[in-house]
């Protein structure tokens, strides 16, 4: 199950059942809706990975085909 939020990409699991460390969190510095993202997996004490898709091409591409060429 993916949810894109503005084009932040939170990539977490399939099935009933969320295995843990499998929240990642596809993003940039300049995303406006990571700090509110971050606050409420952090408020949740949520186990999560940030992927800066600045700094890996590779998620920046995952990101694009994800969000219709957005980042």
């Amino acid at each position: 199950m993916r949810y894109t939020l503005s084009v932040c990409v939170i990539d977490d699991f399939e099935g009933d059942r969320m295995p843990e460390d499998s929240i990642k969190l596809y993003a940039h510095q300049a995303c406006p809706q990571v700090p509110s993202v971050l606050a409420m997996l952090n408020g949740a004490k949520a186990n999560y990975k940030y992927i800066n898709i600045h700094e890996y091409d590779e998620a920046r591409q995952f990101v694009r085909q994800v969000t219709n060429g957005y980042e």
